[in-house]
């Protein structure tokens, strides 16, 4: 019976040591399999926070893309603004070139009229001379006829 015993006793140390490796196993599993879900955790948490700032970066860009279509039409309508003064002025030029064209022929025509009008001057100033000289030769001889 103490052989029993002890064989019962070794029988039973034997199952206690083979129910203490599988609670260590299981008690080691369970910790891999904890580390493992923290870790699976921490990188949900890391994804979570990627896809927020995505999510941030995304709407800073639809921002900016709402603001600098705004600002092309903007720059648009500007341009067309411009391109309607440029014309205006451009037709500005055209009108003052033409009216600058037209002053120079009428001055120029006013020119040769003056140079005639001073020719005319010339020869009328001579002929006044003249008249006078001639004014001056009959108002002698009258003086002289007078006179006699």
């Amino acid at each position: 019976m103490v052989r029993i015993v002890k064989v019962n006793v070794k029988h039973m140390l034997a199952k206690h040591k083979i129910l203490c490796a599988i609670t260590v196993t299981l008690a080691l599993m369970s910790i891999v399999f904890i580390a493992l879900w923290v870790n699976t955790l921490h990188v949900a948490e890391e994804r979570a926070a990627a896809i927020q700032e995505l999510k941030a970066t995304v709407t800073a860009s639809q921002n900016t893309t709402t603001r600098l279509e705004s600002d092309k039409a903007s720059l648009e309508d500007s341009i067309a603004e411009l391109q309607i003064n440029i014309e205006a002025l451009n037709n500005t030029v055209a009108t003052s070139e033409a009216e600058s064209t037209s002053l120079q022929q009428q001055y120029a025509m006013l020119d040769a009229q003056k140079a005639e009008l001073e020719a005319k001057r010339g020869e009328l100033e001579a002929q006044i001379g003249s008249l006078q000289q001639e004014n001056g030769d009959l108002s002698k001889k009258f003086n002289r006829l007078k006179g006699n």
